[in-house]
C-alpha cells in the first residue's frame, strides 16, 4: 500500500532533491490543514502515494542506491583488504 508522506523540508535542502520530490509539505502551523486536505481528497491521497512509492523505489532502493555506495566505499581501505 503506498502512503502519502507529510513532511517539512526546507527550501536550501529541497534544492538538493530531485524536482519531482512527492511530498506534502507542512510546518508545525501548517500540519492540520495540510492533513484536513489529504483526508478530504482521497484521490489525492492516493496519488501521491503513488507517487512517493515510485520514488522510494527509484531513488532509495537497494538496485539504486548499492551502486553509488560500492563506487564510495570500494577505494577506501576497509574495502581493499575485504577481498
Amino acid at each position: 500500500m503506498a502512503k502519502p508522506v507529510i513532511a517539512f523540508v526546507r527550501d536550501d535542502v529541497k534544492k538538493g532533491f530531485p524536482p519531482e520530490l512527492p511530498i506534502a509539505v507542512a510546518t508545525p502551523d501548517t500540519v492540520r490543514d495540510v492533513l484536513k486536505e489529504l483526508i478530504c481528497h482521497p484521490e489525492l491521497r492516493h496519488s501521491l502515494g503513488k507517487k512517493i512509492r515510485k520514488y522510494v523505489q527509484k531513488y532509495h532502493s537497494v538496485d539504486s542506491v548499492n551502486p553509488e555506495l560500492f563506487r564510495r566505499n570500494a577505494s577506501t581501505p576497509e574495502m581493499r583488504n575485504t577481498a
